[in-house]
Parts: C-alpha cells; structure tokens; sequence
C-alpha cells in the first residue's frame, strides 16, 4: 500500500495542541518546547513568504467588500483587556483586532532584504549621463563623462511590545486564537508606522523622510475657497504632466485618500455627468501581483488609495494632499521581523512582555522628480469626505 502525505501539520496551528507564546515563555525550561521552536523556525522559512502573499490577497478582497478590521491591545484575563479570549470561550475564530491603514507604497515599492550589520543604505545617482547619438560616416562618436552623487536613508527601528498576564497564556483554551491575535496586531501595528513613513516620514526623529516631504519633487498648488471636481481633477493632470516632463516617464499611479476619491467621483459637470465615470478596476500595479487594487483611473493611470495620507494639512488643518507617483522608483529594504518574549521583566506581577522588531530602510530619491504631490486650500476636506 502506497501512502502519499500532501500536507504535515505546522507545529503551531489554529487549533493545535501548542501555544507559540506559552513555549516562547517556559522554553527555557523544558527541552520539548525548545524543540517544538526550532521547529517552527524552520517551517516558517518556507510558509511565511506563502502565507503573507495570501493574507494579503484575501485582506484586500474583504476590504473591497467593505469588512473592516478593529484591533485589541493590552492583554489580561480582563474582559475588554484580552479576556474574551479566556474561558467561557466565545466564537472567536474570526476575532476582530484594532483597525490601522494598510500597506499600499510598501507594496508598491521595489522590495530588497535588508543587508545585515548596516546602519544606512546609501544608492549612487547619476546627474551627468553619458551620450550616444546617431553620426554620420567618419564622424566622431559622442564622448560624455559622467558624474555622480549619492542617496540614502537610515536604517530605522521599528518595534513594539505587548504586556500579557501570564494565567492568559497558561490558561487560554488551545482554539482560543490568542497567539495569532497578538502577531497580527504587532504586525498591523509595524506595517501603519512603515507607510506612514513611506508618505509623510519628516527624516527626524527616528523617521526617514517620506515621498511628500522630498526636497525637489513636483508640486501643484489648487487654490480654491470652493474646491470643485472639474478644478481638481485639472489639477491631478497637470501634476502627471509634469511628473512626466520631469522624470522623460509618466507616473505609474496616482495616490489619494478613499474619501478624496469618493468625493472626486461624486463631483458632475454641468450637464450632471460624472468626472470619473464608472470603469473596470485593474487587476495589479506594477509587478506585484499581490499589490493594491486600483480603485479606478485618471487620464489612463491607475488610482490607489491609502489612508496613511493625513486630513489634518495645511494652515487650518483640514486639507490632505493627492500624489503622483512612479513607486518602481522607490527602493525598500526591510529585514526579517524579530518576535521574542522577555518573562523576568514582569515577573513579580505574572505577566510577560512579547515584542516584535524590525529593520527597515527606504531610499526614496533616487529620482525625485517622479514623485509630485496636489496640495493647498483646494484640498480642504469636503463634509462628509
């Protein structure tokens, strides 16, 4: 008899008969939690890069369906707290975490591992190109010299911990789901701070500095006490027209709150048509084809949609901004996440810090001049928008 095996179980599964967290936290002490660890380790290496791309496909297609995530935090035996994932157990399968913006330029963006031991990511730029010409017969080739300089970004740190008592991880019911909770919450935690970086990163205080707040990009300024659809969308276009004239590239998608473009696509010309008529949404942007859905077009490019852009702008902080961007430009390097648990710290209380990091480094201006950016009192956020 011949016995094919399609699929072995991960040591730690919805369901299983292990906690990652409780092992994390009496590893030390017991040789079969340290060995259901390693084990792990070397499964993850091979499901995570699968399983990522997945989560990422089926978060969207909920999203585009209108189901929204919340996220919980600091975990106890408390209701509210992190108890609801203690006994009496409740359906809790599908539990809701505190809802973040999503990734959209991370995803957009050309993705590179972080090189280990760097503290900066620095890419040479060439501001004087060489030359070749059509010449004619005899005649000399064209010689051009080249000359360069340099772009860089830190390596930025972004971390976060949770403090859990110990009973809730001892004492939670083996399908209680508390282990996938807390990873997609740290996780949705660390991808928000990463796109808020990636568009309005101010280069201090621990950020790197945003494609918004790039020294040269293209800006068009809409001024307008009484914005309108026809004189925004004006504006949209002429920020690609120059991007293109700027970068001898159009821009690859433009960038806007979801409200913006609800409020775009509600706005009629005189005759009560549409100034985005309804359309057929592309299946991908760029090369991933895990990436943002586009929600629509402007003048033949893709519209995304991210809510890392703020509504807070501008002189009496209620402006946002809408960007033209050309995202293949942009290069990410982020490193493996690191996911530990520190037990002795809370220890006279019975509780345990779990903590998620990583590295992460953006070189956003290679060319600057791909990226422009919409902004002024004509973006002042409608009501209801």
């Amino acid at each position: 008899m011949t016995v094919t095996v399609k699929r072995e179980r991960l040591t730690y599964e919805r369901f299983g008969d292990s906690s990652y967290f409780r092992d994390l936290t009496v590893g030390a002490d017991k040789s079969d939690a340290r060995a259901r660890i390693e084990r792990h380790k070397r499964e993850m290496r091979v499901e995570l890069p699968k399983r990522a791309a997945s989560i990422a496909a089926q978060e969207r297609r909920m999203r585009d369906e209108g189901i929204n995530f919340e996220r919980r935090v600091n975990p106890n035996r408390t209701p509210g707290q992190g108890g609801n994932f203690d006994p009496p157990l409740w359906i809790i399968e599908e539990f809701a975490t505190k809802h973040r913006p999503e990734r959209v330029l991370a995803d957009l963006a050309r993705k590179f591992p972080l090189p280990v031991g760097a503290s900066s990511v620095n890419v040479p730029v060439l501001t004087t190109g060489s030359s070749a010409q059509a010449t004619t017969d005899l005649e000399a080739v064209p010689d051009q010299d080249i000359t360069d300089t340099s772009t860089s970004s830190p390596v930025v740190t972004i971390s976060g911990d949770v403090d859990a008592g110990l009973q809730l991880l001892e004492q939670s019911p083996r399908d209680a789901s508390f282990d996938e909770m807390l990873f997609q919450d740290l996780t949705s935690s660390y991808d928000a701070d990463l796109e808020q970086m990636l568009t309005t990163g101010t280069g201090t205080s621990g950020q790197f500095t945003g494609i918004t707040q790039l020294s040269g990009i293209v800006s068009v300024t809409y001024t307008s006490a009484s914005p309108a659809g026809g004189a925004f969308y004006t504006a949209l276009a002429q920020t690609g027209a120059q991007v293109s004239d700027a970068r001898s590239c159009r821009p690859e998608v433009y960038i806007m709150r979801f409200a913006r473009w609800a409020w775009l696509s509600a706005q009629e010309d005189d005759q009560h048509r549409p100034f985005v008529p309804p359309t057929d949404r592309f299946v991908t942007v760029g090369s991933n084809p895990n990436g943002p859905t586009p929600v629509g077009s402007i003048i033949g490019v893709p519209v995304v949609t991210s809510e890392s852009i703020p509504a807070t702008l501008g002189t009496s902080g209620n402006q946002d901004l809408a960007i033209a961007a050309k995202p293949s430009d942009y290069l990410l390097f982020e490193s493996d996440p690191t996911l530990a648990v520190y037990t002795e710290v809370l220890s006279g209380t019975l509780q345990v810090r779990i903590q998620l990091r990583n590295y992460v480094a953006a070189v956003l201006g290679r060319y600057v001049s791909g990226t422009g950016v919409v902004s002024g009192s004509g973006m002042a956020v409608a009501s209801g928008y």
